[in-house]
C-alpha cells in the first residue's frame, strides 16, 4: 500500500477541503494529479505488470482531496470567505512564496489566518526573499506553518496533504470534545450545587425536625416527672381531686408522647412503601362524627365551633381504610383547631364521582391564622411548617400533613390546600369510596355466633398459668397484676435464660417474652424453647413497632407480637385468644373480672383473631416461598382448630385446605388454598 493509501473501512466523510494558491496553472496540474480522485489502478504498476506478464495489481483505496484553486493571494482569501461562511472550511492550504504582481506567499498566509484561525498551510518555494527568520517571526509560533521545497516529491506531498488535513479534524474533533465537557461539567456543577442546597435544606429541616422532637418529648416528660413527684410526695395531704386532676395530665402528657412516636413510624412505613391499607365497607358519618366528638373538648377550650356538615344526602357507607381515613381527618382537624384563635372549624362532607366512581370529598375549613402562598406545598414536606415561629407558639413536629397526604394518596384521592394569611385556610380530602375491583360479598355487620353466645359473661383465666419474662421491674409488676386480676396465675423470669430454665422446669399454658433483655434476649430464649420442644403460645413483648421487628420475632418462633407501651386490656384479649387457640376451649366464665373489661372483652378475642389473619397470610407467603411444607401444614392445623372454636367456619376451611395440600406437597393445591385464605381474610377485615 503506497503513502498516502488507506485502508477500505476509514472514515471517508472527513474535511478533506484543500485550497492551492499559486500563479502557475501548470503547478495546478500537478496538485490534481497528485490529490485529486485516484483511478483503481496505479499506471506504474500496469505497466510493470505489462511488462513482466502479470495481471494488474489493485491498490488500495486512496484518500482523494477535494481541491480549489485560485491564482493569487486576494483570489485565495474570498474563496476561504465565502466557503467559510457556507459552513464548508478548508482544513488546508498550499500557498506559493512568489506570486507577483500581487500578494506574496507570507502577506497571504497572514490574510488567511486572520479569516480562519484553524487554516493548516503549507508554504511552497523554490527560493524565498524572505531568511527563516523573517518567515517565524511574521507568521508567529504555532504549529500551523510547515514549508515545502518546490520541486515537489509525489510521496512528501500525499503524506503533507493527508497529514495536515487528518491533524485539522483531529484537532476539530478535541475541540468539540472539549465544548461537551465542558458544557457537561457545567451541568453537573449546576446540578451538583442544586443538590447541596437541597441537602443543606434537608439538613436544616432535620435540625429543626429534632429540635421539635426534642421540646415535643421533654415538655409532656416535664409534666410527667413533675406530677409524678408531686403525688409520691404529698400523697396523703392531697385530695380525691387533686390527685385526679395529676393523673389525667400525666395520662393525657403521656398519650401525647405516644401520639408522637407514632407519627415517626407512621413516617419510616410511608417512606419504605409499607403502610398497608384494608378497604372494608363503613360508615363515613360515623367516622366524621368520632373526629368531631374526639375534638369537642379541645375546641370548647378556645371556644371554637367545631361542627360537620353535608353537602347534599350522606353516603350511608363507603369502602375504604377506617382507620387511615379516620387518622387523615382527625390530622386536618386537629391541625385547625390548632391554628385557630377565634371562629369556627368545619368538616364539610360531599359526594362525588369520578370517572363513575363514587368520592367522598371532606373540606376542613378554618377562620385560624392562614398560610403564605410560597409556603403552600412545603407544608407537605416532612419536618417542615410554614413558618419557625409556629413550631415555637404553636408546637408539632410537621409530620402531620405529610403523613396525611401520604394516606390520601393511599386511599386513592387526593389532599389540596387554599388559604388567605389572616383569614384561615381550607384542606381539602377527596378519597375513592368505591368497592374494591371483584369485592368479594361484604361480611355481614354482626360478629360470630360463638361471640354472641358469650355476651353478657365476664371472662378470667382462672386455672391457667402464664410465664412473664421481662426485666423491668415496673413493666413486670403492671403486667402481673393486670394478668392476676383476669385469674392468671403469674410467674415472673428475669431474662432470657432463666425464662428458658423456668419453662423447660414446669408447665405454663403461654409465656409472654421481652426480646431485650441481658444475660439472654428473647429472640435466642424463644428459639432455645421451640427447639426443646415448647409448642405452647410464646408472645413477644417489645419496644419495637416497626413491621421488621415483627417479622423478626415471628421468625425466632414467637406466636404473637405486642409492641410497647402495652395495652393491658389488649394483652389480655390476645391472651384470651390465645389460650382458646392452644387448648381448643374458651377462657373460662365468671362473675368478677375487675378492670379486665365485660361484654366487650370476648368480643376482641375475636377483633384480635381476625386481625391477625393478615399476620398469618404473610406468614404462610413466606413459607411457601421458602418451601418450608412443615411450616405450611402447622399453620393450617392451627387456622383450622382456632377458626372452629372462635366460630369462623370459613377459616376452618381455608385451614383444613392448606394443611392438607401441603402435607401432599402439592404445588398447585398450596396456591389456591393461600389465595382463598386471602379472600377470608379480606372478607373478615371489617371485624379486625
Amino acid at each position: 500500500m503506497g503513502e498516502g493509501d488507506l485502508p477500505q473501512q476509514f472514515d471517508l466523510d472527513e474535511n478533506r477541503r484543500i485550497l492551492i494558491i499559486d500563479d502557475n496553472s501548470d503547478i495546478h496540474g500537478d496538485y490534481r494529479q497528485v490529490l485529486g480522485a485516484a483511478s483503481g489502478v496505479d499506471p506504474l504498476r500496469a505497466a510493470e505488470a505489462a511488462l513482466f506478464g502479470d495481471a494488474p495489481a489493485a491498490v488500495a483505496h486512496r484518500v482523494s482531496f477535494e481541491l480549489t484553486h485560485a491564482m493569487q493571494g486576494q483570489e485565495g482569501l474570498d474563496r476561504l470567505r465565502c466557503e467559510t461562511n457556507a459552513g464548508r472550511p478548508f482544513a488546508l492550504a498550499f500557498v506559493d512564496m512568489r506570486m507577483p504582481p500581487g500578494w506574496d506567499g507570507l502577506t497571504t498566509i497572514q490574510h488567511l489566518w486572520q479569516a480562519d484561525p484553524r487554516l493548516q498551510v503549507v508554504l511552497c518555494t523554490a527560493f524565498t526573499d524572505h531568511s527563516w527568520e523573517q518567515i517565524c517571526e511574521a507568521a508567529g509560533p504555532g504549529d500551523r506553518l510547515l514549508i515545502l521545497k518546490k520541486p515537489f516529491d509525489v510521496v512528501e506531498l500525499r503524506q503533507l496533504a493527508l497529514s495536515l488535513t487528518t491533524k485539522w479534524n483531529l484537532s476539530r474533533a478535541a475541540a468539540r470534545t472539549h465544548r461537551e465537557l465542558e458544557a457537561a461539567v457545567e451541568q453537573r456543577t449546576i446540578e451538583l450545587r442544586l443538590a447541596k442546597e437541597t441537602a443543606d435544606r434537608a439538613s436544616r429541616s432535620k435540625s429543626d425536625f429534632l429540635a421539635n422532637v426534642s421540646h415535643e418529648i421533654r415538655t409532656p416528660l416535664t409534666a410527667i416527672l413533675g406530677f409524678t413527684k408531686l403525688l409520691v410526695d404529698g400523697n396523703e395531704q392531697l385530695a380525691p381531686e387533686q390527685r385526679g386532676e395529676y393523673l389525667q395530665i400525666i395520662r393525657g402528657s403521656a398519650e401525647h408522647q405516644l401520639a408522637l412516636i407514632n407519627d415517626l413510624l407512621d413516617l419510616s412505613k410511608v417512606e419504605a412503601g409499607q403502610m398497608c391499607i384494608h378497604r372494608v365497607e363503613c360508615s363515613p358519618r360515623e367516622i366524621v362524627d368520632d373526629v368531631v366528638r374526639t375534638l369537642s373538648a379541645r375546641a370548647a377550650e378556645k371556644q371554637l365551633w367545631l361542627a360537620s356538615e353535608w353537602r347534599g344526602p350522606p353516603l350511608a357507607s363507603i369502602y375504604t381504610d377506617p382507620s387511615r381515613f379516620r387518622q387523615l381527618l382527625l390530622n386536618l382537624a386537629a391541625n385547625a383547631v390548632k391554628f385557630t384563635e377565634t371562629g369556627e372549624v368545619r368538616l364539610v362532607c360531599q359526594a362525588v364521582a369520578n370517572a363513575g366512581r363514587p368520592r367522598l370529598r371532606v373540606e376542613c375549613i378554618d377562620t385560624g391564622i392562614g398560610i403564605p402562598a410560597d409556603k403552600l406545598q412545603s407544608i407537605f414536606q416532612p419536618f417542615v411548617q410554614a413558618d419557625s415561629s409556629v413550631t415555637r407558639q404553636y408546637g408539632g413536629t410537621g409530620l402531620g400533613l405529610t403523613i396525611s397526604r401520604s394516606i390520601a394518596t393511599m386511599l386513592g384521592g387526593t389532599l389540596d390546600v387554599v388559604s388567605q394569611p389572616g383569614a384561615g385556610s381550607t384542606f381539602t380530602a377527596e378519597i375513592d369510596a368505591g368497592p374494591p375491583v371483584a369485592a368479594a360479598e361484604p361480611p355481614s355487620s354482626s360478629p360470630p355466633a360463638m361471640l354472641q353466645a358469650a355476651a353478657g359473661h365476664r371472662t378470667n383465666f382462672a386455672g391457667r398459668k402464664i410465664l412473664l419474662v421481662e426485666d423491668n421491674p415496673f413493666n413486670q409488676k403492671l403486667l402481673r397484676l393486670g394478668l392476676e386480676r383476669a385469674g392468671a396465675s403469674v410467674e415472673l423470669a428475669e431474662h432470657g435464660e432463666a425464662g428458658a430454665a423456668k419453662a423447660q422446669a414446669d408447665h405454663f399454658d403461654l409465656i409472654l417474652m421481652d426480646m431485650q433483655m441481658p444475660v439472654m434476649d428473647g429472640y435466642a430464649a424463644t428459639r432455645l424453647l421451640r427447639q426443646s420442644g415448647f409448642v405452647r403460645p410464646i408472645v413477644a413483648l417489645t419496644a419495637h413497632a416497626l413491621d421488621e421487628e415483627r417479622t423478626r420475632c415471628l421468625q425466632a418462633g414467637c406466636t404473637a407480637f405486642v409492641s410497647k407501651p402495652i395495652d393491658l386490656d389488649h394483652l389480655v384479649a390476645l391472651v384470651g385468644q390465645l389460650l382458646t387457640e392452644s387448648s381448643g376451649f374458651g377462657v373460662r366464665d365468671s362473675a368478677k373480672a375487675d378492670d379486665i373489661g365485660e361484654d366487650a372483652a370476648l368480643e376482641a378475642i375475636g377483633r384480635d383473631f381476625l386481625a391477625s389473619l393478615d399476620e398469618t397470610l404473610e406468614r404462610v407467603q413466606r413459607a411457601a416461598a421458602e418451601g418450608d411444607w412443615n411450616a405450611l401444614a402447622e399453620i393450617g392445623h392451627s387456622l383450622k382448630g382456632s377458626g372452629g372454636t372462635l366460630g369462623y367456619p370459613e377459616v376452618t376451611a381455608a385451614g383444613t385446605r392448606l394443611e392438607a395440600a401441603a402435607r401432599a406437597t402439592d404445588r398447585h393445591s398450596i396456591a389456591a388454598a393461600i389465595a382463598e385464605l386471602a379472600r377470608v381474610a379480606e372478607h373478615n377485615a371489617a371485624f379486625a
